[in-house]
């Protein structure tokens, strides 16, 4: 018996069941599957087909929609092979323990006492490979370490300060340590941290225990995709602190996956390629860029009333590619922060070779570059000149 002598109801049946059975596979594929959603267009779109063809006053809509659907899901695929990097972390000195441990204070810290070596790789081919030592108070190391009685700098950061791909001496923080071995200087970056950790990381008192005796300066660097970390648009860290604006003042309102129905929308979105690379940079909104700039200037209020006379600063990285950098960079100015953009400091920054390719980290010669200008434009020089080989 051919189609059109179906009855309406085995029709509406095999439409239905049809349609049923896609949404099954299509909830499995997006618990299950990294990139699930070249799958689902593909599937939908052959759903589209069919339902055209067993009722034909709707085959054109089928074809158009499948069509569509179908061109979705493979630019999906295109844009899931673009991404080809693979990295993975190896605890070297506690074999098969986990480096990244959940906090209830940041999210997420490193272990501690851990050596760990970072490899990351495009398509077979290493595009760093390299050793980070955590201490025991959860820090990455400082080379040279500083005399714990001396002067003490705060950096705090995201990956740009924890100095992802390079070794423990070529890190920003290091590289400062070297050009001013009278200072000691602390590292609180790490992976994915925003300024929100920042923040927490001051009102919990951790800076305070951290430093023998006040700060003489907090540096906090920059990067534009601290403003989707903040809001809660990264699948990464989905206990990370949750900060808002509470009678016109910034009040830690708890943690990010605390709002769990937002928190499993935006992770599902997350997985496809055609939204996040897309669609999402042109989607943040105005508020989260503010929100953004006031959590970064709630942590220069809560440095002035710990610290008082210490100086608080914000090195931030202009990315122009990045829609939200230069909305990001005048909310910033409008709180009247100390900042410092690295492309005025030194314009060759922003060139391709100070980067790893294909991964966006800045390499080792850049972080040496800009502790030049942060010891000449923030910190008070030396009285004599570092040694030689300070810098090698």
């Amino acid at each position: 018996m051919s189609v059109r002598q179906w009855s309406s109801g085995r029709r509406a049946l095999a439409v239905l069941g049809a349609l049923l059975l896609c949404a099954a596979v299509s909830l499995l594929l997006l618990l299950k599957a990294p990139t699930p959603f070249g799958w689902i267009g593909m599937l939908l779109g052959g759903w589209s087909l069919w339902a055209g063809f067993v009722y034909r006053s709707w085959a054109r809509w089928g074809i158009n929609s499948a069509a569509i659907l179908c061109t979705l899901g493979i630019a999906e695929w295109l844009l899931a092979a673009q991404t080809t990097r693979r990295g993975e972390y190896v605890c070297l000195n506690q074999p098969k323990r986990e480096y990244i441990l959940s906090d209830d204070l940041l999210g997420m810290v490193p272990r501690p006492n851990c050596q760990v070596r970072h490899h990351l790789q495009d398509q077979g081919k290493s595009l760093f490979d390299t050793v980070y030592t955590i201490d025991e108070q959860q820090l990455r190391v400082v080379v040279p370490a500083g005399d714990p009685s001396a002067e003490t700098v705060v950096f705090c950061g995201c990956s740009f300060t924890f100095g992802a791909g390079v070794a423990d001496d070529e890190s920003l923080p290091s590289r400062v340590a070297q050009l001013r071995p009278d200072l000691r200087v602390l590292n609180l970056g790490f992976h994915g941290y925003g300024p929100h950790q920042m923040l927490a990381n001051l009102e919990s008192g951790r800076i305070a225990r951290l430093c023998p005796q006040p700060p003489r300066v907090v540096i906090f660097q920059m990067i534009p995709d601290h403003v989707k970390r903040v809001a809660g648009w990264v699948p990464y860290n989905q206990h990370a602190p949750r900060y808002g604006l509470r009678d016109g003042r910034i009040e830690r309102l708890g943690h990010m996956d605390d709002l769990f129905l937002s928190r499993k929308f935006r992770a599902v979105l997350g997985k496809s390629n055609v939204y996040r690379q897309l669609l999402e940079p042109h989607l943040v909104p105005r508020s989260a860029v503010e929100l953004t700039a006031a959590v970064v200037a709630q942590s220069a209020v809560e440095v002035t009333r710990r610290f008082p006379e210490c100086q608080f600063h914000v090195v931030y990285w202009n990315i122009p590619t990045d829609n939200t950098s230069t909305a990001l960079r005048q909310a910033l100015q409008r709180q009247g922060l100390s900042l410092h953009v690295v492309e005025e400091l030194d314009p060759e920054l922003t060139e391709s070779r100070f980067f790893f390719p294909k991964d966006g980290h800045p390499i080792a010669e850049a972080y040496t570059r800009l502790a030049r200008r942060i010891e000449e434009t923030i910190l008070v020089p030396a009285a004599g000149p570092p040694p030689e080989d300070s810098l090698r």
